[in-house]
């Protein structure tokens, strides 16, 4: 499924947008097979224990800023496959890709070889727009699905319509794996953070219409509440349920798109803490 209303605009955007890119000392970015690995200068793995967020779709350096920003206590892989949905789904349902990742990620890690079996694996997915596609294959093999201790959807959530009672409605199979894992989140099993615009796609589901789907199918209560995150970049709602978490915002363009990419940070630190 191919995001055909605004994907030049944001092409543009990715390009031509200033951000204002934060350096570290010591900080190491080497180059995997896919993808790109960041970690931090700090970054230490305790009692066994190996936090690694994998991220889907957007400029490196902006996410790498991000999460350091974050201080998350962990090791960073960026992918990007470009501008639309339907590379990361190709990619991501063949099973073993994330693995293959992962497993790159670890050797350039450079440790022990005996310690690298012996490591408990925490994954944190997080995309950005056309993103989701990878995270929606990866949802659906169990394998990965326990590995998953949360996950960070910004203005990325879509599927085909389907009719129901002469209704185009969101299709439910594709949001499956996604309503599990809200219902778990629910339950603090997961932690789960949706976020969303006002823009309206043409012929597929928007990412109000597929955040609506998630908050009803959880009972999830909304609160009508106003907030500045960022200069133009307004809450227009939240929504908690134990760990799931959703964010409406105002903005219907591609500037307001982009917005909750370049406020990926706050989010980041909702999901570590």
């Amino acid at each position: 499924m191919e995001r055909k209303f605004y994907s030049l605009l944001i092409l543009t955007l990715l390009i031509t947008y200033v951000h204002g890119q934060e350096y570290y000392a010591n900080t190491v970015v080497i180059q995997l097979d896919v993808g790109k690995l960041l970690i931090p200068s700090d970054f230490k793995i305790h009692n066994n224990y190996l936090n690694v967020f994998v991220h889907f779709h957007g400029r490196d350096t902006v996410v790498q800023d991000a999460f350091l920003k974050s201080k998350i206590n962990g090791v960073l892989i960026t992918i990007h496959l470009g501008m639309l949905s339907s590379p990361y789904k190709n990619a991501f349902s063949d099973s073993n890709y994330l693995e293959k990742i992962l497993e790159d990620a670890l050797m350039k890690l450079s440790l022990p070889k005996e310690q690298i079996p012996t490591l408990n694996l925490r994954l944190y997915l997080t995309s950005f727009s056309a993103g989701y596609a990878a995270i929606r294959e990866i949802l659906k093999y169990d394998r990965y699905y326990k590995m998953i201790k949360g996950l960070i959807l910004l203005d990325g959530l879509h599927t085909d319509y389907v009719n129901i009672n002469s209704n185009k409605m969101v299709n439910p199979n594709q949001m499956e794996n996604f309503l599990k894992f809200a219902l778990d989140a629910c339950k603090c099993r997961k932690k789960f953070i949706l976020t969303h615009s006002e823009i309206i796609p043409d012929g597929y589901s928007s990412t109000t219409e597929t955040a609506q789907y998630l908050i009803k199918s959880t009972n999830t209560e909304i609160v009508f509440s106003e907030k500045f995150f960022d200069d133009d970049f307004v809450q227009k709602y939240y929504g908690f349920n134990g760990c799931f978490k959703v964010f409406g915002f105002y903005g219907n363009d591609a500037k307001a798109h982009m917005k909750h990419f370049y406020n990926l940070d706050k989010f980041l630190k909702m999901l570590s803490n």
